[in-house]
């Protein structure tokens, strides 16, 4: 397997800074943020904060396609590979998709995320379903014609929060146009699914993995019960267990690409890009 890094979690770096520091770490590509740039200073807002508020690490959304070249060309001159964009287009945008996939497929980028409907209950679920249905049939549509796959992602806070419900989603299109990134450290949010479960359910499906790692925690006490908040954690520190995910995709024969998300907050970036690396390492070679 390969790795990269998504830089959502690397808010204090410049994308040039960003080549130059994941290159010599050892990574072997680079998953852009793509949307809008916030112009907060990483260091004027909370730390937490800052992976979405304050992010310079961010390829401008509106700058695409026109930069598209100019962003390869940094990037392979570093010697890295573009395994995907982090895009925050929805699937209800397919304008917005259809510029960015042009951006991808120039960029070199083989699959771009496509975000679908949020859920939190204010509509039935089997209503989210069915317009998400119709809604991502439209996006297939444009990977199939740029070539771009589109992919979900297991995420909190939404429709597809685990591999089954993703599963259920993109049933309905072809594993070579619309594709899941599997997130076990979303799937510590809500969504768990043992991880061997997980990958043969999505099979072909199967495009991307993000790794990141969280945790549960009492933080207090409400009518008589423990209140529980889930919060970001190093990747050794978290309830996700990488060498059972890890074991699965190599059962699988899943060859893809590891990109690394880690939001937690208990050392430096430039530590935290090197230390991940040869974590996952380690596991990598302890059981695969």
């Amino acid at each position: 397997m390969r790795h990269a890094v998504f830089t959502v979690m690397l808010p204090e770096w410049s994308p040039e800074e960003a080549v130059v520091k994941l290159a010599e770490a050892g990574y072997d590509g680079v998953e852009w943020r793509v949307t809008q740039p916030s112009a907060a200073n990483p260091a004027d807002v909370p730390p937490a904060v800052r992976y979405w508020g304050a992010n310079r690490c961010t390829i401008d959304v509106a700058s695409l396609p026109a930069q598209a070249d100019e962003i390869r060309q940094m990037t392979e001159a570093a010697g890295l590979k573009m395994p995907a964009l982090g895009t925050y287009v929805g699937c209800e945008d397919l304008e917005a998709v259809r510029r960015l996939m042009e951006a991808a497929s120039i960029m070199g980028a083989p699959m771009m995320r496509v975000g679908v409907p949020r859920y939190d209950g204010s509509e039935d679920y089997n209503s989210v379903f069915t317009r998400a249905v119709d809604l991502y049939g439209k996006v297939e549509d444009a990977a199939r014609e740029s070539g771009v796959k589109a992919t979900v992602e297991v995420h909190m806070n939404t429709m597809t929060p685990s591999p089954a419900l993703a599963e259920r989603l993109v049933r309905n299109y072809d594993p070579h146009h619309v594709g899941v990134i599997l997130d076990a450290g979303n799937m510590v949010y809500e969504g768990f699914e043992t991880y061997s479960l997980a990958v043969e359910l999505l099979g072909p499906y199967l495009a991307h993995v993000h790794v990141k790692n969280a945790a549960w925690a009492a933080v207090g006490e409400e009518e008589g019960r423990a209140v529980w908040k889930c919060d970001a954690s190093p990747m050794w520190q978290g309830i996700a267990d990488y060498s059972a995910l890890l074991k699965a995709l190599g059962r699988s024969g899943y060859d893809g690409w590891l990109s690394f998300e880690d939001f937690s907050e208990t050392m430096p970036t430039e530590q935290k890009v090197v230390r991940n690396l040869e974590y996952i390492r380690r596991l990598e070679a302890a059981v695969l």
